[in-house]
């Protein structure tokens, strides 16, 4: 079995989503860690709200280890 996981091209609201399910995490606790309310993320990843802003951005990857171009979907694989 292959350690890399394909991800279909998408919004960064669709990588978080995915890695969301993925890794068993909530958005209360996404929102925690990278500090911002629950309510910001929660608006950014129903579409409500346009941008979450770089710096969260990065703190989104590093939470999922993943790279930025990852979540701003210019890379189709994440090695896990």
């Amino acid at each position: 079995m292959s350690n890399e996981n394909v991800y279909p091209p998408g919004k960064i609201r669709n990588r978080i989503q995915d890695l969301m399910k993925s890794r068993k995490v909530i958005q209360a606790e996404l929102a925690t860690r990278i500090g911002v309310s629950e309510r910001s993320l929660r608006r950014f990843i129903s579409g409500k709200r346009i941008k979450l802003g770089d710096e969260n951005i990065i703190r989104i990857a590093r939470v999922f280890n993943v790279s930025a171009d990852f979540l701003l979907g210019e890379a189709k694989f994440q090695v896990i």
